[in-house]
């Protein structure tokens, strides 16, 4: 795959890709699309790899292509992730409840594969339902 997008022309790294509805990428961003995908579905599998298994870095960058995803909908509501363990602080818009967790308890949220357990939240009752990203 690396071969085939450092071979494009250079009119074509000016151009977009839809990775799905609504969701416009440069040729250059679909390395780490693909590591979201290998690590997100590599979990799906269940053969034992979690979210916990997956690098500090991946993982942050995961979730900030998630939110960046989230914050291109006008529907999103505002929140915000504090990791306990690595010290990850995001802001999703303004005064949105603060979702707090371990980094790879909030990616499995944020990534729709569980209903938030291990997390806790500040400024709402319960952890609220994670937004659909893709």
């Amino acid at each position: 795959m690396i071969a085939g997008i450092e071979a494009l022309p250079e009119v074509a790294w000016r151009a977009s890709v839809r990775m799905r509805p609504c969701e416009l990428r440069a040729p250059a961003a679909l390395p780490l699309i693909r590591l979201r995908e290998i690590e997100v579905h590599h979990v799906d599998l269940a053969v034992g790899y979690t979210f916990g298994d997956i690098a500090a870095d991946t993982a942050a960058w995961v979730i900030d292509d998630i939110l960046m995803e989230l914050g291109r909908r006008a529907e999103i509501r505002p929140l915000r992730l504090t990791a306990t363990d690595t010290g990850l602080s995001r802001e999703l818009g303004v005064d949105g409840p603060l979702i707090s967790g371990t980094q790879a308890d909030l990616l499995a949220w944020l990534s729709g594969r569980t209903s938030g357990a291990g997390l806790s939240a500040q400024g709402a009752e319960t952890v609220p339902p994670a937004s659909y990203w893709i």
